[in-house]
């Protein structure tokens, strides 16, 4: 979506429209505000889309149980669903909320339902004939009776709901605009409700076929249907269907001229049933088509002269501003181009990692409250940045032949790193430090240690005093200037003395024991197993 919205100018003069910004390009002020309207509300509707998953799971799994010999579901024993009612705990709103909203739209919401269905039949209700009360209804039967809905539970609609519960918590109530709603109503109709119950893309009565979603009328929503169709690839499988398909495992993306030119890849260890495919699909072809074209999905979906895969998404949003060229081809897996390493974790453990990186100078005793509390006054800066030192980590730990893992194993546990080790991954680690401080605007300087200090402070007064002159000027001994080459960086690394080197790995050892107060994530060596 950052991509589409850099790269397309199509797409940016229809939101600034929408947004009532100036469309002029050239006016750089103009285009740096809207610019970060749409990074915040994509944020929101891109990165909790589908926060609602949790709903739809179980539902699918139940179904599963009973969608054997393929039987289709809602027929037979495939009937029988789990369905979600009395959800006044997600849809109600607080008084606070309501009364934000009666002052935005001059008219009162009791549920999250109505205001969904309000924002969306501003937006739409005219183009696709709809109106306000039918929309509600729809939305309100979404949860309660996915039998009326072909027996698919739509996860949008938790999202939707959940996420106005969150923006609130994060923000009150009386921060929340009319683009957070748009948000919301965009994670609405993203899955199936435009699709199915607005465009009815896929009747078999074409005349009840409508238009797909224009940039204009929804912005938000547009951005989000076409990059989840889009975003077909890599995907872990679940449930006994999916693992019988062929999925992508990579693509390129080319957004040149205000376009999108997407190059699916799939593994080509697969070709024997890939060519299987393409043998079938051409003697059905010259048998006269008769009866259902052979299938590999989401392989035939693209390869297929139907382009299936390109089809249903102009069906869904119109891509005359934006056309669409979808190709596809096969390679051997690569997994070193996707920085994949032996460490896994969760992102809660990735947190408790980056506290433990930011309390390695403290007092091993120090509780896990004292730490938490010092990482969360660091600036948002700071934060991301030691988080992604806690990335960086397991690629530190591949190097050494050791990963960490929030599960039991049977390997020896890294209790403190070595000389021999830290020759390895200090200078790892010196080249993170520099690209991050120069990505921070940090440059070479001893300026800030030479400035004349009063007498009358202490030495530790002296010292904290530099400390921040440093962080005001931004400037450092140890960081670099200019365009620099993994090599230059080592040289750097090596022309330090031992105390500064020191400072790339020893406060690791403090962090190992710090990350035993955390539960869960532990490091181990490959060697030796128990």
């Amino acid at each position: 979506g950052l991509a589409i919205y850099e790269t397309n100018s199509n797409y940016r003069r229809k939101f600034k429209e929408f947004y009532q910004f100036d469309t002029n390009e050239e006016n750089h002020e103009a285009s740096c505000e809207a610019a970060n309207v749409f990074l915040e509300f994509w944020g929101l509707a891109s990165l909790f889309h589908d926060i609602g998953y949790p709903f739809e799971l179980p539902f699918e799994q139940v179904m599963s149980y009973f969608e054997v010999d393929k039987e289709k579901r809602g027929k037979g024993k495939g009937s029988l669903y789990v369905a979600y009612h009395e959800i006044g705990a997600l849809t109600n709103l607080e008084d606070a909320l309501k009364k934000q909203l009666e002052t935005l739209y001059e008219r009162k919401f009791d549920d999250a339902c109505e205001l969904l269905a309000y924002d969306i039949t501003q937006k739409l209700g005219t183009a696709y004939g709809f109106d306000e009360e039918s929309m509600l209804d729809i939305i309100r039967r979404k949860p309660a009776s996915p039998n009326e809905f072909g027996y698919f539970m739509d996860h949008a609609f938790f999202s939707a709901c959940r996420l106005l519960q969150e923006v609130e918590k994060a923000c009150g109530a009386a921060a929340i605009t009319k683009k957070h709603v748009d948000a919301l109503s965009a994670i609405m109709l993203h899955n199936s409700l435009f699709k199915f119950a607005i465009a009815f893309y896929k009747d078999k009565d074409i005349t009840k076929r409508k238009a797909p979603l224009r940039m204009e009328d929804h912005p938000l929503a547009y951005m989000l249907m076409i990059c989840d169709e889009l975003q077909c690839w890599d995907r872990t499988a679940y449930g006994r269907n999916s693992r019988k398909e062929l999925h992508p495992m990579a693509v390129d993306f080319d957004f040149s001229h205000n376009s999108i030119q997407a190059c699916y890849y799939y593994d080509k260890n697969e070709e024997d049933r890939i060519n299987e495919f393409h043998a079938k699909y051409v003697q059905w072809e010259k048998a006269g088509e008769v009866g259902d074209a052979p299938r590999l999905k989401a392989y035939s979906d693209m390869a297929e002269k139907e382009q299936r895969f390109t089809t249903d998404i102009e069906k869904i949003v119109n891509t005359q501003d934006m056309p669409l060229i979808i190709t596809q081809d096969t390679k051997y897996p690569d997994h070193r181009s996707k920085h994949l390493f032996l460490s896994n974790s969760n992102f809660l453990h990735l947190y408790d990692f980056a506290v433990s990186l930011h309390g390695r100078n403290k007092d091993p005793k120090t509780p896990v409250e004292e730490l938490e509390k010092n990482y969360d006054s660091l600036s948002l800066e700071y934060q991301l940045s030691t988080l992604n030192r806690a990335k960086y980590f397991g690629r530190y730990l591949d190097a050494i032949n050791c990963f960490y893992t929030d599960r039991p194993v049977t390997y020896e546990m890294v209790t403190e790193f070595n000389k021999e080790q830290a020759a390895i991954f200090a200078p790892m680690e010196h080249e993170r430090w520099v690209r991050d401080h120069q990505k921070m605007g940090w440059i070479y300087s001893t300026d800030y240690e030479t400035i004349p200090l009063p007498d009358t402070m202490t030495d530790d007064e002296k010292q904290k005093k530099r400390a921040e002159l440093r962080e005001q000027t931004r400037n450092h001994k140890l960081t670099m200037d200019g365009v620099l080459t993994e090599g230059q960086i080592y040289d750097h690394y090596l022309s330090l003395s031992e105390e500064d080197q020191d400072k790339d790995w020893k406060p690791f050892n403090t962090m190992l024991i710090l990350l035993k107060k955390f539960d869960g994530l532990r490091i181990y060596k490959l060697d030796d197993v128990r």
